[in-house]
């Protein structure tokens, strides 16, 4: 953030943290003391050094904190006081932008920034005409969704882009949007919509700059929060979901692994609706209204928890209201929510956790993808496989391809010179952690077909889905047909 607009910012110190040396513990909930009259936080963000919270705070001298301010690890600071529910907070080009909604004593509305003194529209053909819930820096624009219809007087589809002069369209969302992430270069966009500009989606979708692609076959139920592992390459979506290509699920979190969608945990796992993600000390964490919502509850979870890459985790206690936020901050991860307690002892609605480095390594998770699963050899006797490893920080790669031929690189190419079935092996060392991952590749005998040896009843044609009211996908597959002996001869 530019200096000038630090200077003119007033400082109100308004939480009194105890200073403790946190390496001498193992984990554990740091609480603010109970000094408030009331305390939520709804948003969290941490940008150039400093952690941006959104909610409601009283300082002991009775000072408030309309909406939002910033910590700086000493203190907290108070930006202008703004009316609002904000759901997003970024700063972008060295400003502090908000998106949210029920804009109080403005003349503008769902979105604003602020210019080191005052908050502004950021244009002054009008504002959103409904809730701004996401915002995200992409390709060096800002990228804004909600529900909204209109910018101004122009249609906008729930997305658009805002490049500090202009905004501008770059798909129209036939629902809402509710949250973003970048993810192998590509805007992630989740929420609960079935199409974008005319493509089915299904829930999250991803988009490259110019155009709109689908991440397997999308997404059931809705998705409210997103967060990327990038040691594994792996995107998760929270919410309430449900789908999979190949083994279904129904879960409150699921995972992308670049080739297909798999539940986290199971269904009985979280017990309510994930509102919040984000990564911790290379772990997956996960807050919303689990645990909590019904007073019936078994759910061991209270209000957040951790995934260890096998099983979800505790956070102690946990807390006794719901988590709407999660942001790493200086080695600790605050959580923000409506709780009132963290960890057993009061906390009004934002309270800080940390845990020690893991050493039992379960955060890697290689993976061995490749371009087929099955092949066959060509007139030469040869077929070449392009193998695929998830972990582009390792520090190496041991691959064996179960011919004997072997490589070191994380994505190698290798050529099968006879026919079976294959254990591909990587073994992976990263940060002192060695792990491996396995997959099967089946080489086929050399294949010619000629014209007369298909058989149009061994050819199946699927279309999907059945009735289909505009767009649907058709399929034909056509059998292998395998050569005598004395032709292969």
């Amino acid at each position: 953030m530019k200096a000038e607009i630090l200077v003119t910012m007033k400082k109100i110190l308004i939480f009194i943290l105890f200073v403790t040396n946190i390496s001498v513990f193992s984990q554990q909930w740091t609480q603010l003391p109970d000094i408030h009259k009331y305390s939520f936080t709804r948003a969290l963000n941490a940008s150039n050094n400093m952690l941006f919270a959104e909610g409601g705070f009283y300082s002991t001298d009775s000072v408030l904190i309309y909406s939002i301010g910033y910590w700086d690890s000493i203190c907290w600071n108070q930006l202008q006081n703004i009316s609002a529910v904000i759901h997003s907070i970024l700063v972008f080009n060295n400003q502090v932008y908000i998106g949210g909604g029920s804009f109080e004593y403005t003349n503008f509305n769902n979105i604003a920034c602020f210019n080191g003194t005052n908050w502004i529209a950021p244009s002054t053909i009008g504002s959103p005409n409904t809730d701004v819930t996401a915002l995200i820096k992409y390709k060096n624009k800002l990228i804004l969704g909600g529900g909204f219809s209109y910018i101004g007087s122009s249609p906008y589809g729930s997305l658009a882009t805002w490049n500090d002069t202009v905004y501008n369209t770059i798909g129209s969302c036939n629902h809402v949007v509710n949250c973003f992430a970048i993810f192998n270069n590509s805007l992630i966009v989740g929420g609960n919509y079935q199409a974008i500009s005319g493509n089915l989606l299904y829930n999250i979708a991803s988009y490259d700059g110019s155009h709109w692609n689908p991440l397997g076959y999308g997404l059931g139920g809705y998705v409210a929060a997103l967060s990327v592992d990038t040691i594994n390459n792996f995107l998760y979506a929270g919410g309430y979901v449900y789908g999979g290509e190949v083994t279904p699920f129904s879960s409150c979190v699921a995972r992308w692994d670049g080739e297909q969608w798999t539940g986290v945990g199971t269904a009985t796992d979280l017990d309510c609706d994930v509102l919040a993600l984000g990564m911790y000390k290379k772990y997956l964490y996960a807050g919303g209204c689990f645990g909590i919502q019904d007073s019936a509850s078994t759910c061991p979870y209270k209000g957040v928890a951790r995934w260890d890459g096998s099983l979800w985790n505790t956070l102690g206690s946990g807390v006794n209201n719901t988590v709407y936020a999660l942001a790493e901050y200086k080695g600790e991860l605050y959580v923000g929510g409506e709780y009132s307690i963290a960890g057993g002892d009061s906390a009004r609605g934002l309270a800080r956790w940390y845990i020690p480095v893991d050493t039992s390594c379960n955060w890697l998770q290689p993976r061995v993808f490749s371009n087929t699963d099955t092949i066959s050899l060509n007139g030469q006797g040869q077929a070449q496989v392009q193998f695929f490893n998830n972990n582009a920080y390792a520090q190496n790669w041991q691959w064996n391809f179960g011919d004997s031929g072997t490589d070191s690189i994380k994505n190698p190419l290798h050529t099968f010179t006879d026919t079976g079935t294959f254990t591909i092996q990587v073994t992976v060392t990263m940060d002192g952690c060695v792990k491996t991952a396995i997959k099967n590749i089946v080489v086929l005998q050399y294949n010619s077909i000629s014209n007369n040896e298909y058989r149009m009843s061994n050819i199946e044609l699927r279309i999907y889905p059945n009735p289909a009211n505009s767009n649907f996908t058709a399929e034909i597959f056509i059998p292998l047909i395998e050569r005598s002996r004395n032709e292969r001869a």
